[in-house]
């Protein structure tokens, strides 16, 4: 088992894996934005956004093109449970939709 749960050389479902850039104001303006994957549904309420994931820098988030990928980068990083306040997100993107949209247009052209 590695550390999301899924046994090894099992075969992992198609799920959706979620990028959001979270806001924290304590750094300096230039690197003020977080990157996180999420590694299981978000649990979305009100005042909150709740999620499994793992932060991640900019070279490895362009690397993520379907959930497989995401679990092997989430096996060398740490999982951690954030709840984060709907004034500290500034975006939540569907990895894999994107992906799936980007590889249609090449398909379509």
């Amino acid at each position: 088992m590695n550390n999301i749960n899924i046994p090894v050389g099992a075969k992992v479902p198609n799920k959706f894996v979620y990028r959001l850039t979270i806001e924290d104001p304590s750094k300096p303006k230039k690197s003020q934005y977080l990157n996180y994957i999420s590694v299981n549904k978000l649990d979305i309420s009100p005042a909150l956004v709740e999620f499994k994931g793992f932060l991640v820098d900019g070279a490895q988030l362009n690397t993520i093109n379907v959930y497989e990928d995401a679990v092997k980068i989430a096996e060398k990083k740490e999982i951690v449970n954030l709840m984060v306040p709907w004034q500290r997100v500034v975006s939540i993107e569907n990895i894999l939709y994107k992906q799936r949209l980007s590889a249609k247009e090449k398909n379509n052209e």
